[in-house]
């Protein structure tokens, strides 16, 4: 969301201190840093060094058939055709997407019963042959979700790029003026 687009607009030459992102919360991430920090992605290196082959196409018609009829498909194809450049460029940005360091004396949830850590991708759900699903490592950030380990890289990475936040704030409305 809003990370990437100020990582983005800055990467395309904008001028650093002209790109503010508006938090509603308190800490950046949204229900992202919350979240489980799971990314769906198709095509991936991480596929395929677990053996799996997949496509967007695939994906695609996965998911469609889980939507019920209200999904956008132009939308979904474009999404699933980027899924593995996205989850690329969220980890050429700092985000984590494996297990390791894995700390074994200590078990956590997850993990197998020999304390070992699950694999990097893994299936949506036990009856699915295709996994999917890559797993952000290790939470934190000040939130309380794996999805931390996707949102605090992307905002240092903001922050080191010049990028500025305004917190606590909730944006109601956007003025524009001479097309500014």
């Amino acid at each position: 969301g809003g990370l990437a687009a100020g990582i983005q607009a800055i990467e395309l030459g904008m001028d650093p201190k002209d790109v503010l992102i508006i938090e509603k919360q308190g800490v950046t991430g949204g229900a992202t840093a919350r979240s489980g920090g799971k990314i769906l992605a198709t095509g991936t290196k991480f596929q395929r060094a677990q053996g799996m082959i997949d496509t967007p196409k695939d994906l695609f018609e996965y998911m469609l058939s889980k939507g019920d009829g209200m999904i956008n498909e132009e939308k979904l194809m474009k999404y699933c055709e980027n899924s593995a450049e996205n989850l690329y460029w969220t980890i050429e940005h700092g985000a984590h997407h494996s297990r390791e360091p894995w700390n074994k004396t200590k078990p956590r949830l997850g993990c197998t019963p020999d304390n070992k850590p699950p694999t990097v991708v893994e299936a949506t759900h036990s009856s699915i042959d295709r996994w999917r699903v890559h797993n952000a490592q290790g939470g934190g950030f000040m939130t309380n979700g794996d999805g931390g380990q996707v949102t605090g890289p992307l905002t240092m990475t903001y922050l080191k790029m010049g990028g500025q936040f305004t917190f606590n704030t909730a944006m109601k409305s956007l003025i524009v003026e001479n097309g500014r």
